[in-house]
C-alpha cells in the first residue's frame, strides 16, 4: 500500500488527537503531523529579516511530514509444536519436557512482537531478546523442510504489498523480517516524539539512525546470507535497493530533526542552508530510486511525488538561507552583489514551491497539503514582489539567474551523520534457554573456538593488507605506471595536470562552439539595442511633433545621445574581439585534450646499454610486473572470499556434540582449524611472489631511468605547457570579454526598454488627447494675439501637468 499522507483519504487509515498531534496511518507507513509549536524549514520572515533579531521564531505554517514504517504482518507459529518434535525425535521425551518452559517463553515473544507490539521503550529489549534466541536457534537446530530437521515454515507478508507473501522454511527470514519490524518500530518511537525544544528533535533523531543501522544490517548481513543458502528470489521489500533506499529515508529524517534543533538553537544560515541543500539531495535520489523498473512496480505513484515534494521544499528553504546568508556576507562590503543574489535565490525559491504545488495537484485527495504549500508559497512571492518593487526604484540592479549564483554546498561527509552498529545485532545477546539440549559447556567451547578463529582471520587480512600497502609505496617510488606513460604517443597522462584541467573544462563548456555562440549573442543583443534606441529617437519627433515640453524632450534627447555613445564604444570592441577571434581561430578549435595529448612530449629511445640490459627489456620487464601484481590482486581478492566461504560453512558445535568422551575440544580445534591450511599457504606464497615481482621491477626501473633522458623530457613538457596556458589564457580573455558584453548589453537593454516604455506611454497619452480634445490642439489663427496667448497658456499649463522623466540614469563602464 502507498504512504499515508495527508491528503490520501483510503480505506483503513485513521487519526488520532494526541498533545495537538495528529498522527495518520495508512498501509505501510504512519505519518505524524505538527511540529510543536509551528517550527518549519520554510520562514522567509526568518530568513530574510536579519536585521530584527525579535521576529526569529517566526515560522511558516508548513510542516515536513516525518514518516514511519508499519510493521510487516506474518501468520503465527508455535515452536512449542516443531522445536518441541524435533527436540523430542532426537534427544527423547524427558528432554523434551524440559524444554516446555523455554518453548512456552519463545512463543509468547514471538506473539509480543507480530501480533500486538507496543511501541513504548521496553520493546526494544524484546526485540534484542528474541534476535538473540533466534541466533541460538540458527546454530543448535537444523531449520529446514527437509527430514530429520525442525519443520518451521516462517510466512512474512511483503510490508508495501501486503497481498504478496513470501514462505521459507528458513530461521533467517524470520531474522530478516524481525530487524525489519525493529526499523519500524524506532521510526514509529521517532516520530511519536514530542518535538517542541532542541533535545526532543535531538531523541527523535536518535530513533531515525537506530532505525537505519537496523535496515543497515539487514542489507550487509542477514539477506546476504539468507540469500545465498535460500537459493530463491529477493523479495522487494527487503531486496538490497529498498533497503538502501529506506535506510537513506531514515537517514534524511534524522538530519530533518538536525535542521529543526539548529533552528532552535538559533543557528546561522550557512548551516541551514547547508543541511537543507543535504536534504534535497537526498530525496532527490530517493525520488530517482522509486522511478526505477522494479521499485515503480511495486510502490504507488505517491511514494514518488511524497519526495518530489520534501525534495523541493527543501532544496526551496535551502535558497531563502543561502539569500540571507550572502546578504550578511556581502551587505557591509557589496550591496548591489548582496542584493541580485538575495532576489536571485528567493526567486529561485519562488519558483520551487511553484512546482511542489504543482506536484501536489496531481495527487488524490490532496486539498490538505496544497493549502500548506499554497500558504508557503504565497508568502515567498509578496517576499519576492517587496524586493523586486524595492529593486526597480532603488538598486536597478540585473538579477541573475539561479545558474551565475553560487552553488550551495551539501553538508561535507564528516558531517554527515555516521549509521553506527546495534551492539545486540553484532554480538547477540546471550540465551540460557535449551541448555539440557545443548549443554553450556558446548556454548562455552564453540565461542572459545569462535575468538581464535577470528583472531586467526585478523591476523591473515591483515598480512593482506600490509602486502598491499607495500605494493603502493614501491610503485609510487618507483612513479609507475606514470613513467610508462611517456613513451606512448598521443597518451593523456603525459599532459601536464594543470593544462589538463583546463582543457577538459573548455571541451565541457563547447570550446570554439561555446564562442561562436556567443560572439553571436553579443551581436544579436547589440543590433536589438540599436533598434530600440532608434525607435526611442522616432518616438521622440512624434512627440515634437505633437507639441511636447522642451525640456522633456532635451532630457530624453541627453539620455540617448548617451547611450548611443556608450554603444559605440562597446561595438568598437564587440569588433576587436571578433578580430581576435578570428585570428586565433585554428588555436581556439585546438584546444582539446586529444590535441594537447598529440603534441606533448614522449621519451626518446636510448642508443646506450645499461648493466647489459636492453633499454627495451626494462620497460618489458616494467610491463609485465605490473600485470603481475594485477593478477595478484585479483588472486588476492579470491582468497579473501574463499576464508569468508570457508568460516560459514565452519559449524564446530555439531562435532563438538558429538564429540567422544575422553576426547579434549582443543583437538577439534585443531581439526576445524587445519581446513583454513592451504589458504593460509597460498596467501603466504601469494605474497612472496610480490615480493620476487617488485625486486625484479626495481632493477628494471634503475635500468630505464638511467636508460632514458628524464631531465630533456622534463625541459620539453615545461616547454609544452608553456605554449598551451598561452593559448587557454587567451580563450578565458575572449569568453572574459564576450560575458562583460553580455553584462552590459542586458544592463544597457534593461534602461533603453525602461526610456522606450516610458515614451510609449506619453505618446498614447498624447493620442488619446488629442482624440478626446481635439480643439485644444488646433493651430491658432494668424494675426489674432488673443487666441495665440490663451493657445500659449493653455500649452504651458498642460506642459506642467505632464508626468516628467524622473528616473535615475545608470552609469554604463565604458567598455575598452
Amino acid at each position: 500500500m502507498g504512504p499515508s499522507w495527508p491528503w490520501l483519504h483510503d480505506v483503513g487509515y485513521r487519526r488520532t488527537k494526541q498533545s495537538g498531534k495528529t498522527n495518520i496511518k495508512l498501509g505501510s507507513l504512519e505519518v505524524r503531523e505538527g511540529y510543536g509549536n509551528g517550527s518549519s524549514a520554510l520562514s522567509v520572515k526568518q530568513a530574510l529579516n536579519t536585521q530584527d533579531p525579535g521576529r526569529r521564531g517566526h515560522r511558516m505554517p508548513v510542516q515536513p511530514l516525518l514518516l514511519g514504517l508499519k510493521f510487516k504482518r506474518t501468520e503465527p507459529i508455535k515452536y512449542s509444536e516443531c522445536l518441541g518434535q524435533y527436540i523430542t525425535q532426537h534427544y527423547g521425551e524427558k528432554a523434551c519436557r524440559n524444554s516446555v518452559d523455554d518453548l512456552g517463553e519463545l512463543d509468547d515473544l514471538r506473539r509480543q512482537l507480530t501480533e500486538d507490539i507496543e511501541v513504548t521503550e521496553h520493546t526494544e529489549e524484546l526485540f534484542a531478546q528474541y534476535y538473540g534466541n533466534l541466533c541460538l536457534i540458527e546454530r543448535r537446530f537444523p531449520v529446514t523442510q527437509y527430514e530429520g530437521g525442525v519443520n518451521a515454515c516462517f510466512v512474512w507478508a511483503d510490508a508495501f504489498q501486503p497481498e504478496q507473501v513470501l514462505e521459507m522454511h528458513k530461521i533467517g527470514l524470520e531474522k530478516a523480517a524481525t530487524l525489519f519490524n525493529l526499523a519500524a518500530y524506532f521510526s514509529q518511537m521517532g516520530i511519536n516524539c514530542d518535538k517542541e525544544t532542541a533535545n526532543d528533535f535531538s531523541l527523535a533523531g536518535k530513533y531515525f539512525m537506530k532505525a537505519a543501522s537496523a535496515l543497515h544490517f539487514v542489507r550487509l548481513t542477514v539477506m546476504p546470507s539468507l540469500m545465498r543458502t535460500a537459493n530463491a528470489i529477493e523479495p522487494v521489500d527487503m531486496s538490497s535497493i529498498c533497503l538502501e533506499m529506506l535506510e537513506g529515508i531514515m537517514v534524511g529524517q534524522a538530519i530533518e530533526c538536525v535542521f529543526e534543533k539548529s533552528v532552535k538553537s538559533g543557528a546561522g544560515h550557512r548551516p541551514l542552508a547547508e543541511i537543507a541543500q543535504q536534504l534535497a539531495v537526498m530525496y532527490a535520489d530517493t525520488y530517482a530510486v522509486l522511478c526505477e523498473k522494479a521499485m515503480k512496480k511495486h510502490f504507488e505513484r505517491p511514494w514518488r511525488y511524497t519526495f518530489k515534494i520534501k525534495g523541493l521544499y527543501y532544496e526551496a528553504a535551502a535558497c531563502l538561507h543561502q539569500a540571507s546568508h550572502l546578504k550578511e556576507k556581502l551587505g557591509r562590503d557589496d550591496i548591489r552583489s548582496a542584493i541580485k543574489s538575495q532576489i536571485g535565490y528567493v526567486q529561485e525559491s519562488a519558483n520551487l514551491i511553484e512546482e511542489a504545488m504543482r506536484l501536489c495537484s496531481n495527487v488524490k485527495y490532496n486539498a490538505l497539503m496544497k493549502a500548506e504549500i499554497e500558504s508557503a508559497r504565497k508568502e515567498i512571492c509578496e517576499t519576492l514582489s517587496d524586493l523586486q518593487t524595492e529593486n526597480m526604484s532603488v538598486s536597478m540592479v540585473r538579477v541573475p539567474p539561479i545558474e551565475e549564483l553560487e552553488q550551495i554546498q551539501t553538508l561535507s561527509p564528516q558531517a554527515l551523520p555516521k549509521i553506527g552498529a546495534l551492539e545486540y545485532l553484532e554480538k547477540p545477546l546471550a540465551s540460557v534457554r535449551f541448555n539440557s539440549i545443548v549443554p553450556e559447556e558446548i556454548t562455552r567451547d564453540w565461542s572459545k573456538y569462535t575468538d581464535m578463529l577470528d583472531r586467526m582471520l585478523r591476523d591473515q587480512t591483515d598480512l593482506i593488507d600490509r602486502s598491499s600497502d607495500d605494493a603502493r609505496v614501491r610503485l609510487r617510488e618507483m612513479e609507475l605506471p606514470e613513467r610508462l606513460h611517456c613513451l606512448e604517443k598521443g597518451n593523456a597522462a603525459n599532459v601536464p595536470d594543470s593544462i589538463r584541467v583546463e582543457l577538459e573544462s573548455i571541451e565541457q563548456s563547447g570550446g570554439m562552439e561555446n564562442i561562436r555562440c556567443t560572439s553571436q549573442q553579443v551581436l544579436d543583443m547589440n543590433l536589438a539595442v540599436t533598434a530600440d534606441l532608434d525607435d526611442c529617437r522616432n518616438m521622440l519627433r512624434q512627440l515634437e511633433a505633437r507639441g511636447a515640453s522642451t525640456e522633456l524632450l532635451q532630457s530624453y534627447h541627453r539620455k540617448i545621445d548617451g547611450y548611443k555613445e556608450n554603444l559605440n564604444v562597446a561595438s568598437k570592441t564587440d569588433s576587436y574581439t571578433r578580430e581576435t577571434i578570428e585570428k586565433n581561430r585554428e588555436d581556439f578549435e585546438g584546444l582539446t585534450l586529444a590535441k594537447a595529448a598529440f603534441e606533448a612530449p614522449v621519451l626518446e629511445s636510448p642508443m646506450l646499454l645499461v648493466d647489459s640490459t636492453e633499454p627495451a627489456e626494462a620497460v618489458q620487464a616494467l610491463r609485465l610486473g605490473l600485470d603481475g601484481l594485477e593478477a595478484i590482486a585479483h588472486q588476492r581478492n579470491s582468497l579473501e572470499d574463499e576464508l569468508q566461504k570457508t568460516k560459514r560453512s565452519d559449524d564446530i558445535v555439531e562435532s563438538l556434540m558429538a564429540m567422544p568422551s575422553g576426547s579434549r575440544p582443543n583437538d577439534i580445534f585443531q581439526d576445524h582449524l587445519a581446513q583454513y591450511s592451504t589458504i593460509r599457504e597460498s596467501i603466504a606464497k601469494n605474497i612472496e611472489k610480490q615480493k620476487d615481482i617488485l625486486d625484479a621491477m626495481g632493477h628494471a626501473n634503475d635500468v630505464f631511468t638511467k636508460s632514458y633522458d628524464f631531465v630533456d623530457w622534463e625541459r620539453k613538457r615545461r616547454a609544452m605547457a608553456t605554449r598551451w596556458k598561452g593559448r587557454i589564457e587567451a580563450y578565458k580573455n575572449i569568453i572574459h570579454s564576450l560575458q562583460e558584453g553580455i553584462e552590459f548589453y542586458l544592463t544597457l537593454s534593461d534602461a533603453v526598454g525602461s526610456m522606450k516604455h516610458d515614451l510609449s506611454s506619453k505618446l498614447n497619452n498624447r493620442n488619446e488627447r488629442r482624440v478626446s480634445s481635439p480643439a485644444q490642439y488646433q493651430q491658432p489663427a494668424q494675426g489674432d494675439p488673443s487666441h495665440q496667448f490663451s493657445s500659449l497658456l493653455h500649452l504651458g499649463n498642460q506642459a506642467v501637468e505632464e508626468e516628467e522623466y524622473t528616473g535615475v540614469n545608470p552609469l554604463f563602464s565604458r567598455r575598452k
